[in-house]
């Protein structure tokens, strides 16, 4: 859309906080969680901050 509409933000600056663990199954097998918490200012009226977590499974080599 050229030009750009008022509406349209670009860039919303943030921080993102996180913390997760590892942990050894047997040898080169690993099962970790994480949590991640990004805090940003309302743009538009738009809430953006939030919370996520996951987990995974991975072999270590």
């Amino acid at each position: 859309m050229s030009p750009t509409s008022e509406a349209i933000t670009y860039l919303a600056p943030g921080i993102m906080f996180g913390a997760g663990v590892d942990y050894n199954l047997y040898k080169d097998f690993f099962v970790g969680i994480d949590g991640r918490y990004q805090l940003v200012d309302k743009t538009d009226g738009v809430n953006l901050s939030g919370m996520t977590a996951g987990g995974y499974v991975g072999i270590g080599f």
